[in-house]
């Protein structure tokens, strides 16, 4: 696994830093070996001290400017070869989600997962209204082909319950 930092908010710099990184020279094989590129509007929305006790926004134009580039770009890389898979997550945002909505309407193939957090996702929140808080998210999976190429092997490890 690579991880690698952003140096700043140009969207040239996030296609700098895709190109110099060992990513942009992977080449995988379906069903064998994959590259999986997230882009989380959490982490990519983030622009308080305390961004966990709400919905990311994209008011912020800076931020909503990188988002839906670094959307793109995830967009882009997975309909490049056969083995990129683009995870898009709305981080519980109705703006973000019309974001990603932007990039899926060309009809190529994808995945539409929902998250349900259970519990008290945030002790910040004192409004005690029923279905108030945000607590589904959904990440869209970008696949590079459809769905019915794709193997779906039994898992024979006990990590999956």
């Amino acid at each position: 696994m690579t991880i690698v930092a952003l140096p700043d908010w140009k969207p040239e710099s996030l296609l700098d830093l895709w190109r110099s990184s060992p990513c942009a020279t992977f080449s995988g094989q379906l069903n064998t070996s994959h590259q999986m590129i997230c882009v989380s509007a959490d982490c990519c929305l983030e622009d308080s001290n305390q961004g966990w006790t709400g919905p990311p926004n994209l008011h912020n134009s800076r931020l909503a400017d990188l988002y839906r580039t670094r959307l793109k770009l995830a967009m882009e890389l997975s309909s490049n070869g056969s083995s990129n898979f683009a995870f898009c997550f709305d981080g519980r945002s109705r703006e973000a989600r019309k974001a990603m909505d932007e990039f899926l309407s060309n009809g190529e193939p994808f995945a539409e997962l929902w998250f349900t957090y259970v519990g008290k996702l945030h002790t910040t929140h004192t409004r005690k209204v029923f279905a108030s808080q945000h607590n589904q998210e959904v990440c869209y999976v970008k696949m590079p082909v459809p769905r019915v190429r794709i193997s779906a092997n039994e898992r024979k490890d006990t990590l999956m319950v």
